[in-house]
């Protein structure tokens, strides 16, 4: 018999802080396999306070997920153009994050830009 993938939908809320201080909602689908392991794709509304910028909102793509068997967690995000609000109008980056899920820690790095004034 073979091991047919689950697939699901999944919504969380998450606090963020460094320098991006707020909150994310993020909405995903994920395939399960029968390893435990599971790949994901997905976005999220990003609302607070960017260090140096202001305050405001964006949406972020959620891409490339995996998380191994393991716990090892991996994925890719990119700033949809043209979310931006308040503060962040005209923000536009990309970025990556490795974590253990373990662990709980999610550290990431995303690099953003701003069309000049």
């Amino acid at each position: 018999m073979r091991a047919i993938p689950c697939v699901s939908y999944l919504a969380s809320a998450f606090t963020l802080t460094g320098d991006f201080v707020g909150t994310e909602f993020e909405e995903d689908s994920v395939v399960g396999f029968a390893n435990g392991g599971y790949a994901f794709v997905g976005y999220g509304m990003w609302t607070g306070m960017l260090k140096g910028r202001g305050t405001g909102s964006f949406v972020a793509l959620d891409y490339d997920g995996i998380l191994t068997p393991s716990g090892f967690e991996t994925g890719k995000l990119r700033i949809v153009d043209g979310t931006g609000t308040g503060d962040l109008v005209g923000i536009s980056g990309s970025g990556s994050y490795t974590s253990s899920a373990v662990t709980g820690i999610y550290p990431g790095t995303m690099t953003v830009e701003f069309p000049p004034k």
